[in-house]
């Protein structure tokens, strides 16, 4: 569920699926459910694209920070 990219929910009417999805959008950003990690040396975050919504925020340009992109094959998102 993405609210850039995702528009109605199948099979229900499209005012019912948009209230929803607006409810879900509004949920999603909710404190308790935001994790911000502190970074410190020797750190390595992992998480699953498939289950979790993550956004970059501004970083200490002295740092610059190593990312590496792996994709596993296993099961199909649900």
């Amino acid at each position: 569920m993405n609210q850039g990219f995702t528009i109605g929910i199948a099979g229900m009417p499209e005012g019912e699926g948009r209230a929803l999805l607006a409810e879900l959008f509004s949920d999603s950003v909710r404190p308790a459910h935001i994790y911000r990690h502190r970074w410190q040396a020797g750190d390595l975050v992992a998480w699953d694209n498939r289950c979790t919504m993550h956004h970059a925020t501004e970083y200490d340009v002295h740092y610059v920070p190593a990312i590496q992109r792996t994709t596993v094959r296993g099961d199909r998102p649900v």
